[in-house]
């Protein structure tokens, strides 16, 4: 199988997403599929990856750091700010179709500069879910996707990383595009819209993940469902924080 890839390499060299330049299928940068050394430093990486959600204050990487009490979502963590080209990709990802984008974002998740596991102290790993209309026209769930990409990243490694519970949400009301929306707007848009299926029993601490964060609502309003199910700590990650 390796033997094919390289050979596939050679004869369909791949290129950088980003620029465009023909990148040496001999010497690939690990975990960063189709992204020159160039461009992949000139990525818009977050200055600061932990922060309280609450008052936006960098938080400590230790794994029950506190800021502001009684939040149901004590941290985020984000990988990237939302600005060019993940703006782009992520546009292309998800109404383009281009799932594929999915591998290339997962390794940049597990290869981010945090200096800790986000969620270390997470059992759960909990994607954010579409309401089924919205499913049906897009074809997949981007959230659980980069979290399996993320998840399996992690685990290439050799660290330890949460086990995936893709079904302990539900999204059982359609609601309108967060991105049409304004803040006070966002907000009222995904109130009620989850809930923690019948029969799921919830427990330990869960890492969410999505792919935008821009004001916090969708995050803060699934955070809110798990902890009245039982769930003990909400964190969650991000690729790019708007």
């Amino acid at each position: 199988m390796k033997l094919w890839a390289r050979l596939h390499g050679v004869m369909f060299p791949p290129s950088c997403r980003w620029c465009g330049h023909l990148l040496d299928p001999f010497a690939p940068i690990p975990g960063y599929p189709y992204v020159c050394a160039p461009c992949l430093a000139a990525l818009p990486w977050a200055t600061v990856n932990a922060y309280c959600p609450q008052c936006q204050t960098a938080m400590s990487h230790a794994p029950q750091a506190q800021c502001c009490a009684n939040q149901d979502l004590a941290r985020v963590w984000a990988v990237f700010s939302y600005a060019e080209p993940l703006e782009k990709w992520i546009h292309r990802m998800k109404y383009g179709g281009e799932d594929v984008l999915v591998g290339l974002f997962g390794a940049l998740m597990a290869q981010a500069p945090f200096g800790a596991a986000p969620g270390g102290a997470a059992q759960w790993l909990v994607p954010v879910p579409l309401h089924l209309k919205r499913l049906r026209w897009r074809g997949f769930n981007q959230s659980l996707l980069l979290a399996r990409a993320w998840q399996r990243e992690i685990l290439a490694q050799g660290q330890a990383a949460p086990q995936l519970a893709p079904h302990w949400l539900g999204r059982h009301r359609h609601t309108r595009p967060q991105m049409e929306l304004g803040r006070d707007e966002r907000h009222a848009n995904v109130q009620q819209a989850f809930s923690v299926p019948a029969g799921v029993a919830t427990n330990g601490a869960v890492l969410l993940v999505d792919d935008v964060l821009t004001t916090g609502a969708t995050l803060h309003a699934c955070a809110r469902v798990l902890r009245q199910s039982g769930v003990t700590r909400v964190e969650a990650l991000v690729l790019a924080r708007a």
